[in-house]
């Protein structure tokens, strides 16, 4: 077994919960600290997946949006949604934790939240995708008129 003690900075990142850091800090095998590391790092990548999803609300939102700005985010929205499914079934299931012997039950978890949240976030954008397709439909007949 490998002492494990990762800081934040280890980590790359500049903050994380506690119970992420308390994770990867126990005694692990080397399979186990790998697979927590690599939760670690998909789950700092999820986040941008919310972040980007709030740019394209804020896009919809905007007074000044126009029809060309719709139609791109609208693409957008689909090429997003086609880089979640790939970031969920490929990466976040490539995890596997049936092997581990130490940490199981912590990858299994942050595995399981990984999986919950982004099937949140296709549930958002299945609910906002409507939105803009009104949008776009609206600046559509404004436009022939």
């Amino acid at each position: 077994l490998l002492q494990q003690p990762l800081g934040v900075q280890q980590l790359g990142y500049k903050c994380e919960s506690l119970a992420l850091l308390a994770m990867a800090s126990r005694r692990q095998t080397v399979h186990s600290a790998a697979a927590l590391n690599k939760l670690l790092e998909l789950d700092s990548e999820a986040a941008t997946f919310d972040s980007e999803l709030a740019s394209f609300k804020a896009t919809l939102a905007a007074e000044d949006r126009t029809l060309e700005g719709l139609l791109e985010t609208r693409n957008a929205c689909r090429q997003w949604s086609g880089n979640l499914e790939k970031f969920q079934y490929v990466k976040v299931d490539s995890i596997i934790t049936a092997e581990l012997t130490t940490g199981k039950d912590e990858a299994k978890t942050k595995r399981k939240s990984l999986n919950r949240h982004c099937e949140e976030l296709r549930t958002d954008m299945e609910k906002f995708m409507p939105a803009i397709e009104a949008a776009i439909t609206a600046l559509q007949k404004a436009a022939e008129e």
